[in-house]
């Protein structure tokens, strides 16, 4: 399995990120009395005021498309400073999850981190313990609950790359 990442490319990209985001929210719209194309609209229109709300909060925003043996199987999106790397999204289709994907991303920004003497910080929703304990595992500690979110940080002087 040859895991990758490369830029993300918007005009051939753009779809599948919308995909990703549909799957990850579809169980939540679909308990909505609203037809097909009504839930598939508001689904559109959540999308693109993330992708903006994005852009404004981190403006060197950077993405980044994920394939597997040249597979498209998620996507990861970062915002770095002179001092931090902000992990801002990162999202890996069911089928690729628990391969090790999550961790080959991790460590790639955590060995670039390290390298030019950054922190790198990031916000996993509370629920999503999967995450949170592969964030623990690589030296992540909770820095503070923002409901629904927990934001947690990596030092390299503190702690090393496992």
């Amino acid at each position: 399995m040859k895991v990758e990442a490369r830029p993300y490319i918007g005009s051939l990209d753009e779809s599948f990120l919308f995909d990703n985001y549909l799957s990850f929210r579809w169980d939540e719209v679909s308990a909505f009395s609203w037809s097909l194309e009504e839930k598939t609209t508001f689904l559109q229109m959540q999308f693109h005021l993330k992708q903006r709300s994005y852009q404004q909060q981190f403006p060197n925003l950077e993405t980044f498309i994920l394939t597997v043996d040249s597979e498209k199987v998620g996507h990861y999106m970062v915002a770095k400073t002179s001092s931090e790397i902000r992990l801002v999204d990162l999202f890996i289709i069911p089928a690729y999850r628990s391969k090790g994907i999550g961790s080959f991303v991790m460590k790639k920004l955590m060995k670039k981190a390290k390298e030019n003497s950054q922190t790198m910080t990031l916000s996993v929703f509370y629920q999503n313990n999967q995450a949170r304990k592969l964030y623990e595992k690589l030296g992540f500690v909770l820095e503070k609950e923002e409901v629904p979110y927990i934001k947690m940080r990596w030092n390299p002087f503190i702690g090393s790359i496992r």
